[in-house]
């Protein structure tokens, strides 16, 4: 029993190692059974014909568990048993978690807590957060006059954008939150594998936007919908999403649209090292607007794409940007919006620290996890709506312009 309770703790290493699990497996259980053999005869002892092969069930047993992990990461991403989380949308987990972000004291420190917390992991996953910060921060003037150019005078901000975001006091209009949004983006892609530890990042970024994209051209093909020449990137940030789809659609245009000044000069600085490494014909360009209200002639992309941005809205701006993107969309266009799946079980199970953690830093939180997305699609007068989950915690949420 003691043996045994030794090898079912060391499961979790097995299943983690590099090596090939069924060796890893077998040397971790006769490791097991060789210390309790020594205990038993006051020292070494060799390992019995008959406990090697006890041991070598055993090790069998764990490299099928090993082989049924790696089978479940790869498999369909798993549904959890409710339509949103638990704590978010109403009831008792939701209060305690909200009450918990309410009382002020404790707000100042879990912002900190929040950051420190996506720190740590972009240390452990060799992400270098502090040297891209300096990276940028020696740009400045440049950035400044990337700003000047991008920027758009005037531009009247919605209260809900102008709010506390990611532990920013100015939300997304700040020179730091744009120096963080790569590394941070980087935590994002690695954190929706959290159980392969070794995951490289730029392999769990193709999975993640790759599964977007491939969620975008399924459906394409089954609607058969328009080419897709102009493409529209609502939300584009510093550009991570804007260049994975210049990547995909290699003979389109795209167009990526933020209301962050900040952001697009990162974006366009970016663009610009780029095209300095790899001259080609630019295919990328940056403009600044709200994504409810684009400035864009009527009728002009053949797909709208919003990745990682409805969380941060309220219904309203959601409802406003869904129909914004009906209207420049031509006749068999496609929106998609990607973004946190509400029925993803790996979110719903996270425990109620992370999730107070990560609500602290997103002030529209529980209304994104009541939102009706398709119903939002549907109203708007887009067809063929469908919702399809792309990785453990994310999905795509897609309708067409009817033709």
């Amino acid at each position: 029993t003691q043996v045994h309770s030794k090898v079912k703790r060391g499961k979790s290493q097995i299943k983690s190692r590099g090596a090939d699990p069924a060796q890893s497996a077998l040397n971790c259980v006769l490791r097991r059974y060789a210390e309790r053999r020594a205990a038993a005869a006051g020292g070494t002892a060799a390992l019995p014909q008959q406990w090697r092969i006890q041991a070598a069930h055993k090790a069998a047993f764990w490299h099928r568990r090993a082989q049924m992990a790696v089978a479940e990461s790869a498999a369909a991403p798993a549904k959890g048993e409710l339509l949103r989380p638990p704590w978010a949308g109403g009831g008792w987990q939701t209060e305690l978690v909200n009450s918990v972000i309410n009382c002020k004291p404790l707000f100042a420190r879990m912002k900190v807590a929040a950051k420190n917390h996506l720190k740590k992991t972009a240390s452990l996953r060799g992400i270098g957060w502090d040297e891209n910060i300096a990276e940028l921060q020696a740009q400045l003037p440049v950035l400044e006059q990337l700003k000047r150019e991008v920027e758009l005078p005037g531009i009247s901000y919605p209260d809900y954008y102008l709010q506390e975001f990611h532990a920013y006091e100015e939300g997304n209009l700040n020179w730091m939150a744009a120096f963080e949004v790569e590394p941070a983006t980087e935590v994002t892609y690695v954190n929706a594998w959290k159980a392969e530890k070794t995951l490289p990042v730029m392999e769990a970024r193709q999975r993640m936007r790759g599964g977007f994209v491939s969620a975008l051209q399924d459906f394409r093909q089954q609607q058969g919908a328009r080419e897709a020449g102009d493409i529209l990137d609502i939300g584009c940030s510093v550009g991570a999403s804007t260049h994975y789809l210049r990547e995909s659609f290699p003979d389109a245009s795209i167009l990526g649209l933020d209301a962050s000044p900040h952001f697009l000069a990162v974006a366009e600085l970016r663009e610009r090292e780029r095209q300095e490494r790899t001259p080609a014909p630019r295919r990328i360009q940056y403009t600044h607007a709200l994504m409810e209200d684009t400035g864009l002639p009527a009728a002009s992309q053949d797909v709208v794409s919003s990745q990682f941005v409805v969380h941060e809205c309220i219904p309203e701006a959601i409802t406003a940007m869904v129909k914004e993107a009906v209207r420049v969309l031509r006749p068999g266009g496609v929106l998609m919006v990607c973004d946190n799946d509400p029925q993803s079980k790996a979110i719903q199970n996270l425990p109620k620290a992370i999730a107070a953690l990560m609500k602290c830093t997103e002030p529209w939180s529980d209304q994104y996890y009541m939102f009706d997305m398709e119903a939002c699609f549907r109203e708007a007068g887009l067809c063929h709506v469908n919702t399809v989950a792309t990785d453990p915690r994310h999905r795509a949420v897609l309708g067409m312009v009817s033709q």
